[in-house]
Formats: structure tokens, C-alpha cells, sequence
């Protein structure tokens, strides 16, 4: 689950370059590996090895490419959803941002469901304020507009 700040028109590395890993903020009382070392991580109930986990132990005959096709209203995916939502309503309500923007595979997903996953961050975001005037988006879907993220932070490490 990766995650990028940009304050006054430029990334946030913070101190050691690995600022904004929201991923790994801790689910309590969780006790699952995550392979940064640590256990709990949030990205171990969100991210694309989970859901590849979660097709083989419940849906193992379905490409992966198909799962929010049919079972998106499983019990299953409305759980995982509900875990993307954490980490994205608590840099909410920490930072108060004008907006965020969402992109990556899974939300990119034929039939993901954006709408679920929008009520979840609006649940959990600080009333009135911010979840009154957030602006949720949703990347287009493509490598091009990943690779242009990645150059963007590679420059600024190397201007440092």
C-alpha cells in the first residue's frame, strides 16, 4: 500500500525517506507478518498479496481479474474494504488534506467498489470536518501515470 505527501508542491521523504508509509501502521491486536519485520501491519488485510490469499482460500476457481466481478459483495471483500479505508481516513483526519488520490491496481479493478470504499473513508473521517469537504479521486488507470509518481520521487531523492 503505497502513499505519497506532497507539502507546498513537493514530496514529504521525511527523515529517513520513508515517510507516509501507511501501510504499516498497526492494526491492534494483530499478530499477522508483514514482510517490512513488523507484525499487524495495516497492508496485511489490504493489499494485492492479501487479496491474492483471499481468492485461493475462497474463490481459488476465479482469475484474480474477476473476484470483484462476482463476489464483490461477499462478506470476504467488504472486509477488505473496510481495511483500505483505515489508513486513508487516519492520514485524514492527521493531516486535513484538500483531497486524495486514490490509484493502484486494486482500486482500478473491473467492478471494484469505489462507492463502498468512499463511505467507508467518509465513516471515519472527522465530523464535520473533513469529511464534510474532502475531495476523494480516483486515478485514471495506467502504468504511465505510476511511472511518472516514481520518477517524480526518484528526482527529488536525487536532489537532495
Amino acid at each position: 500500500m503505497g502513499n505519497a505527501i506532497y507539502l507546498d508542491d513537493r514530496p514529504y521523504v521525511g527523515k529517513n525517506g520513508t515517510a507516509a508509509e501507511v501501510g504499516h501502521m498497526p492494526e491492534a491486536l494483530s499478530d499477522r507478518e508483514c514482510s517490512c519485520g513488523n507484525k499487524g501491519c495495516i497492508e496485511m488485510y489490504c493489499c494485492g498479496k492479501t487479496l491474492e490469499r483471499l481468492m485461493q482460500r475462497h474463490f481459488s476457481d476465479t482469475d484474480i481479474s474477476d473476484l470483484f466481478i462476482k463476489y464483490r459483495d461477499t462478506e470476504v471483500f467488504r472486509d477488505f474494504v473496510r481495511c483500505m479505508a483505515v489508513p486513508v481516513a487516519t492520514e485524514i483526519n492527521i493531516l486535513d488534506p484538500e483531497a486524495v488520490f486514490l490509484g493502484g491496481g486494486i482500486v482500478q479493478m473491473q467492478e471494484f467498489p469505489r462507492e463502498q470504499l468512499i463511505e467507508h473513508i467518509l465513516a471515519n473521517t472527522r465530523k464535520p470536518y473533513s469529511a464534510e469537504n474532502i475531495k476523494i479521486c480516483f486515478s485514471k488507470q495506467s502504468p504511465e501515470y505510476w511511472n511518472v509518481g516514481a520518477a517524480v520521487m526518484g528526482f527529488a531523492q536525487s536532489e537532495k
